[in-house]
């Protein structure tokens, strides 16, 4: 029995508005997630590739416009002899009025249209593709049970979610099985078996989701699967630590973080800095720092840096003084907190004794 070229993808979010990003970023993120799609059919095209199976999130629901479907359906009619099989998820969930539902699909395009096992049969593949949609925010109940598996016929399965969501039995996943299980959801490559994967999300949609992203490509066949990861994505989050030394300037210390992402592709990539150490007051503007990064495509500072102040010193020279009684109270609340309470109290006492020593506060 001739096996099959296959590419599986999952959790793309066409339509995401990437909120905590800026809008011009958000904005070019959506087109990115267009651009992974655009390049899976490519992929598809290059490798002659005769199964493409979505396991769910293809698009974010709230947010998906009939634009944005005639898009996702253009670029199936570019591959007329890949078959695409789309099994909706948590994020892109079938109902009656849906696009998935509601709109006319290319003849290559099949979409799992019931919260149960049903399938498939493609005579020129030799391939059943059973599957299953989520019709809400929870994953279907699902009776494995109605599985069927022919011996001279390649078995798939597609459906969102992770084999214990899914209620996949264990004797279906790894050793001899004959079934690819194509998972989905979790945005991270997985390999719950050997035949049962998830390629986790083409495009990372945030700083939780950090290395390389993309989807599944090669052979599937009766007991042989040999897939692939190839990856996809335009751009990584990348988050690094950064330590400040008190003595350099906001200039000095602009050109140290550019010189560590030189060679990360800052014009592309996305970063978040986690900034340590001491600052000098009068030497550090957290604003300035930022200016100067804005050749990054995106650099976020998280400020974890405190002034470079010698607590002790000054309340020993103001024992008797405002100063003194304010750091004594702040001494007190810093032994009495959790570390959840302790930033927000080291913040709160730097802010008040550059007020109380300057007259100004400059936030950092």
């Amino acid at each position: 029995m001739e096996s099959i070229t296959l590419l599986h993808a999952a959790d793309l979010h066409l339509g995401t508005v990437f909120s905590d990003l800026p809008p011009a970023v958000g904005s070019q993120r959506r087109k990115d997630l267009m651009q992974s799609l655009g390049e899976i059919v490519e992929l598809c095209a290059r490798h002659q590739v005769n199964l493409l199976l979505f396991s769910g999130d293809l698009w974010q629901q709230d947010y998906v416009t009939k634009p944005l479907v005639d898009f996702v359906a253009d670029q199936f009619r570019r591959i007329p002899s890949t078959q695409v099989v789309i099994a909706p998820g948590q994020a892109d969930y079938y109902w009656d009025g849906s696009f998935y539902a509601d709109y006319p699909w290319p003849g290559n395009v099949h979409i799992f249209a019931r919260p149960q096992l049903t399938n498939i049969w493609l005579p020129r593949l030799n391939t059943r593709v059973w599957g299953a949609c989520w019709d809400g925010p929870q994953p279907p109940a699902l009776d494995w049970s109605l599985l069927e598996v022919a011996e001279k016929e390649n078995t798939v399965v597609v459906c969102h979610g992770n084999p214990q969501q899914l209620g996949i039995p264990d004797d279906c996943l790894g050793g001899d099985n004959h079934v690819y299980f194509a998972c989905g959801g979790g945005h991270k490559q997985h390999a719950y078996a050997a035949n049962a994967l998830a390629p986790g999300s083409p495009e990372p949609l945030g700083f939780d989701e950090p290395g390389q992203h993309g989807v599944m490509l090669g052979k599937a066949g009766f007991g042989a699967f040999q897939l692939e990861f190839v990856p996809v994505a335009r751009r990584q989050y990348i988050t690094l630590p950064f330590q400040v030394a008190p003595q350099e300037t906001t200039e000095d210390q602009g050109k140290k973080i550019m010189e560590m992402l030189q060679s990360l592709n800052p014009d592309t990539n996305l970063f978040r800095l986690l900034l340590m150490g001491k600052h000098r007051p009068g030497l550090w503007d957290a604003a300035e720092l930022q200016d100067r990064l804005s050749s990054v495509f995106l650099c976020r500072l998280d400020d974890g840096t405190e002034p470079d102040f010698d607590f002790e010193t000054l309340k020993a020279e103001h024992e008797k003084g405002v100063i003194g009684s304010f750091l004594e109270h702040m001494e007190q609340q810093l032994q009495e907190c959790d570390e959840q309470q302790r930033k927000k109290l080291l913040r709160a006492r730097a802010y008040g004794l550059s007020a109380l020593l300057s007259r100004e506060v400059s936030l950092w």
